[in-house]
């Protein structure tokens, strides 16, 4: 049985897994086609080898959906402000080519620009077109005026498959919001704000 189309928006490689990997990994089991698009390849303050970070969210998503077709854009990164109308432009001729049933974006409510920018560019062309459902997701740079309505449980089997996927960013290993602790951290919190007080979640 075909399964519903699915498209994930990331500003960056990384904002997806930590985003919502849970929901990325249960649509794959579910058997729906899922499509990304990764705005930039995460090069700042990286020129040299910014392409690994590239090469480790591939390898993130042959963890959480084997069979995703993954797009990266390439805009630059931290400066997508400026390219805002190609943004736009890119991410419609992809969308048309296939409308998705689910959409999953950044939220609006965050400190990090391009994560406010990928959200405006997203929903600029998403009000347009007949889409099921817009799901926003958090980041480590989300605000605190995130408030979330929706939440995604799992077990802790389900948990370290995200794990997994996220330990594929080996470039970013000393980055305090990539650690085991943190990731466990908001997830257990976000479980408890959904009144899921034996599991984890990620919250939407």
């Amino acid at each position: 049985m075909e399964g519903e189309k699915i498209l994930f928006i990331g500003p960056h490689p990384d904002d997806i897994d930590l985003g919502c990997a849970i929901c990325m990994n249960d649509h794959y089991l579910k058997n729906d086609k899922i499509k990304t698009i990764v705005l930039t390849n995460g090069e700042k303050g990286r020129e040299f080898f910014f392409f690994v970070l590239v090469i480790e969210e591939c390898n993130s998503f042959k963890i959480l959906a084997p069979e995703s077709q993954n797009i990266f854009l390439g805009f630059p990164d931290t400066m997508l402000f400026y390219h805002m109308n190609e943004i736009i432009f890119e991410i419609r001729k992809i969308v048309m080519d296939e409308i998705p049933d689910i959409v999953y974006i950044p939220s609006n409510h965050d400190f990090h620009q391009d994560h406010v920018v990928t959200y405006e560019c997203a929903m600029a062309v998403l009000n347009n077109i007949k889409i099921r459902k817009i799901i926003c997701y958090e980041t480590p740079s989300t605000m605190l005026t995130f408030t979330p309505n929706y939440f995604k449980v799992c077990d802790s089997d389900k948990f370290e498959t995200k794990m997994n996927a996220i330990r594929c960013h080996v470039s970013q290993a000393d980055k305090s919001y990539i650690a085991y602790e943190t990731i466990y951290s908001i997830a257990k919190m976000r479980a408890i704000q959904g009144r899921y007080y034996e599991s984890v979640a990620e919250a939407f």
